[in-house]
């Protein structure tokens, strides 16, 4: 079953459970699909460009809770928390920080990268890392590990 069918799937069992949280989220996430699909003139979007999608919807969710959470607002920051964790379930499961930190350490061996070619770096770890592991937390092992390498 693919990413598409597995929510209109869960959004009829919202439907059924009268989970008003999960079925806004899948209607939203299900909107955001159909927008993507539009604004790249695709009838079907691949499952990358889907897993893509449904990361920005989650990186807007992460924002939200630490605008909340900045703002002192505990009730909607719980909100968007449960959000989150709605939306989570349809990423493939995420690397710990030990495991992007060795997948970082393996492509930065691989190569020779300096502080002056972060960029070339990051381009080559989210190559490899994309959609498995949280991009900003990626960003700040790979600037710790081309700090050790001097």
């Amino acid at each position: 079953m693919n990413l598409t069918s597995q929510i209109e799937a869960d959004l009829t069992e919202a439907l059924r459970e009268k989970n008003e949280v999960k079925k806004t989220v899948l209607r939203s996430l299900k909107s955001a699909l159909k927008n993507a699909s539009i604004e790249k003139n695709q009838a079907v979007l691949s499952e990358e460009e889907e897993l893509q999608v449904i990361a920005r919807e989650i990186k807007r969710r992460k924002e939200a809770i630490a605008a909340y959470e900045s703002a002192n607002k505990p009730e909607l920051m719980a909100d968007e928390q449960a959000e989150l964790e709605i939306l989570s379930v349809y990423l493939p499961a995420q690397l710990n920080e030990d495991e992007i930190r060795r997948e970082v350490q393996e492509v930065l061996n691989s190569g020779s990268y300096s502080l002056s070619t972060m960029g070339q770096a990051m381009g080559a770890v989210s190559q490899k890392l994309k959609g498995k592991a949280d991009m900003s937390a990626v960003s700040q092992i790979v600037r710790d590990e081309l700090t050790k390498l001097g």
